[in-house]
C-alpha cells in the first residue's frame, strides 16, 4: 500500500487531481501513470488545510477516494426525529446536505468540482457527489484490510475545533450512511477501527470521513504540492 504521492508537476496522479483556485483547465485529459490503491494525494482545501485523500479502489479511469482524517464533527442528523421526515435516513440526514452543498461549494473550485463523479448510492435511494461509506463497504476487505486500516484521526481544525467543547466522541470515530432499522441510529466506526453496526443517534457529534468518485481523465492541472 503507498505511504504518499510526490504530486509535483509531471509526478502522479496527484498531478491532475491536485488543483487549487488558480488552477488552469487542458484541452484534454493528461496522460498519467496507473494510480495505485493506497496511494494518497491532494485535493481541495477545508478551513486552511488541504485535504489529504487515499485511493480505495480504480476502475478503469474512475478512482474511489476516502479523506485520510476527519474532516469535521458533525451530526447524522442535526435533530434526533424529524416531524416532517419521520425516520432519520442517509437520503434525508441533514449530513448529507452538507456534504454536497456547504462542503462540496466550500472544499473544491469548479474546476476540481469537474473530476467528481455524481454517484448512484443503490442502498440508499441517492445520487450524491459526496458521501459516507457504508457498513458494507467499510467492512469490504478490498478497501480497508483490517479493522486497523480503518482508524483515522481528526484535522487539526476538527481537532481544536472539538476540544474546546469537549465532544469526545470526535476523537476518532466517525459516520457510516447506513442507519439503523429503528430511524434514530446510523453505523459508525469505533476507535480501534470496529465498526458499530447498531451505532449512535443521529444527532451525536461523530467524525465526518467524506468519500467520493473522481474521474481520472480530468484534465485540472495543480501547482506544485508536496505530501511528506
Amino acid at each position: 500500500m503507498g505511504v504518499g504521492v510526490d504530486v509535483s508537476p509531471g509526478v502522479g496522479l496527484g498531478n491532475v487531481l491536485g488543483a487549487d483556485d488558480d488552477a488552469s483547465m487542458d484541452e484534454g485529459p493528461l496522460d498519467l501513470p496507473q494510480p495505485t490503491i493506497g496511494d494518497l494525494l491532494i485535493l481541495g482545501n477545508y478551513k486552511n488545510e488541504p485535504i489529504q485523500w487515499r485511493i480505495l479502489d480504480v476502475e478503469t479511469d474512475h478512482a474511489l477516494l476516502i479523506s485520510e482524517y476527519l474532516l469535521d464533527c458533525l451530526p447524522f442528523n442535526e435533530t434526533k426525529y424529524d416531524d416532517k421526515k419521520g425516520y432519520i435516513t442517509w437520503e434525508n440526514c441533514t449530513l448529507r446536505t452538507w456534504l454536497n452543498k456547504d462542503f462540496y461549494n466550500e472544499a473544491f473550485a469548479e474546476v476540481q468540482q469537474e473530476c467528481i463523479l455524481e454517484t448512484p448510492l443503490k442502498d440508499a435511494n441517492t445520487q450524491d457527489h459526496i458521501f459516507l461509506l457504508s457498513v458494507d463497504e467499510a467492512n469490504d476487505k478490498k478497501y480497508f484490510s483490517s479493522p486497523e486500516a480503518r482508524i483515522a484521526t481528526p484535522t487539526k481544525y476538527a481537532e481544536e475545533k472539538y476540544a474546546k467543547e469537549d465532544e469526545r466522541y470526535c476523537e476518532g470515530r466517525w459516520w457510516l450512511r447506513s442507519h439503523n432499522a429503528d430511524g434514530f441510529r446510523a453505523a459508525i466506526v469505533r476507535l480501534k477501527g470496529g465498526i458499530f453496526n447498531y451505532g449512535y443517534t443521529v444527532h451525536t457529534h461523530i467524525g465526518v470521513r467524506p468519500a467520493m468518485w473522481v474521474d481520472l481523465t480530468a484534465s485540472v492541472k495543480p501547482p506544485t504540492v508536496e505530501i511528506d
